[in-house]
C-alpha cells in the first residue's frame, strides 16, 4: 500500500538541501560525485622533508676495479659507478661490500668455489660532488659477514661533507611504509632521489635485519633507508643464499636493509685514511693466486 512520506520527513529534506548549493543538489540528484575535499599528503610531505634534510649525503663514487685470476691469469680494469651514504663529520661513507667487489657477490650466487683463484682489488676511489670537483677517497674497512665497506677522503675536503647522524636511528616493523634516498644515475646528472617501499618482514638471526618489497624505480644497494618517522632504518642492500643458482628471479634474493646498529658498530673501528696504506683486505678474503704461464713445447 503506497504511504505518503510524513510532513517532518519532507520539511528536514528541503532544509537540507536548501542549504546547498544549487550546482551540488544537482550533481546528488544525477548520482555523480560532489567536490572534492582537500586531503593532505602525509606520506609526499615525509618524502619531501627527508629528500631536503638529507640529499647532500647520499653520494656517488667512482671506484677502478682490477680483477685478477682465471685460468690464463688475466687482469684487467673496470670503473663502477657506487652509492653510499656520509655518516659522520669526518666524511666517513658506508657502501655495501658487494658493490666494490664485484667477486663477492659472485661467490653469494655460485658458491665460493666457483669462481677459483679469481680476485678483485679497488685500485682507486673518488667521491662525485654536486659541484664538478671530485674527492680522492680509499677503502679503509670492510665486514664481509654484514656486506659493508667503509671508505674516507684520502684529504678532508675544504668543505665538510653533509653526513646523516645515524644516532638518531629508529625501529621498522613489517607491513610499514620506508623511504629510500639516493642518487640517479648518469642519465639523470646524479639528482638525488627518494623512493617508497614497505618492510614485509624481519630475519631475526644471526642479527637483525629487515627485509623490503623490491623497489621498481628509485632505490640502488647503498641507498640510505628511513622509517614512516623519518629517522634513518639502515643501508638497502641484496642478500642472496649461498650456492643457489635460482637466479634473481627466484626466492633466494632478497632485498633487504642493514640496520644502523651494525653500521655504527663497525663504522667505529674505521681507521682514519692516513693510517691505511693499502685497501683493507677482507677478513675472508684469498690472496690472489695467478696461473703460472704456459711452457713452451719442447722442440
Amino acid at each position: 500500500m503506497f504511504s505518503m512520506p510524513s510532513v517532518s520527513s519532507v520539511s528536514l529534506s528541503r532544509v537540507a538541501f536548501g542549504t546547498l548549493p544549487v550546482a551540488v543538489v544537482v550533481l546528488l540528484a544525477a548520482g555523480l560525485p560532489g567536490p572534492r575535499v582537500a586531503r593532505a599528503d602525509a606520506t609526499g610531505d615525509m618524502a619531501r622533508s627527508l629528500l631536503e634534510r638529507n640529499k647532500g649525503a647520499a653520494i656517488t663514487c667512482t671506484v677502478v676495479i682490477k680483477v685478477a685470476g682465471g685460468p690464463n691469469g688475466e687482469e684487467s680494469n673496470g670503473e663502477l659507478e657506487v652509492e653510499g651514504v656520509v655518516i659522520d663529520a669526518s666524511g666517513l661513507i658506508v657502501v655495501p661490500n658487494t658493490s666494490i667487489d664485484p667477486t663477492s657477490l659472485f661467490a653469494s650466487i655460485a658458491g665460493e668455489g666457483a669462481i677459483g683463484n679469481v680476485t678483485s682489488k679497488v685500485v682507486s676511489v673518488r667521491i662525485l660532488t654536486t659541484g664538478s670537483a671530485e674527492i680522492p677517497a680509499k677503502v679503509v674497512l670492510r665486514d664481509t659477514d654484514r656486506n659493508l665497506a667503509f671508505l674516507r677522503p684520502i684529504t678532508a675536503p675544504a668543505t665538510p661533507l653533509p653526513f646523516v647522524d645515524l644516532k638518531t636511528a629508529g625501529k621498522a616493523q613489517a607491513g610499514e611504509a620506508v623511504f629510500v634516498l639516493g642518487r640517479m644515475g648518469k642519465t639523470g646528472n646524479r639528482g638525488a632521489e627518494v623512493g617508497f617501499t614497505r618492510v614485509t618482514g624481519t630475519i631475526e638471526r644471526p642479527r637483525l635485519t629487515y627485509v623490503v618489497q623490491p623497489l621498481t624505480g628509485a632505490g640502488s644497494p647503498g641507498n640510505l633507508v628511513f622509517n614512516e618517522q623519518g629517522q634513518p632504518l639502515g643501508l638497502l642492500g641484496v642478500k642472496l643464499s649461498v650456492g643457489r643458482r635460482s637466479g634473481f628471479g627466484g626466492q633466494d634474493v632478497l632485498q633487504i636493509v642493514v640496520p644502523v646498529e651494525d653500521i655504527l658498530e663497525i663504522g667505529a673501528q674505521a681507521p682514519q685514511a692516513k693510517d691505511v696504506r693499502d685497501e683493507t683486505v677482507p677478513a675472508k678474503a684469498t690472496p690472489a693466486k695467478l696461473a703460472a704461464p704456459a711452457k713452451k713445447p719442447a722442440k
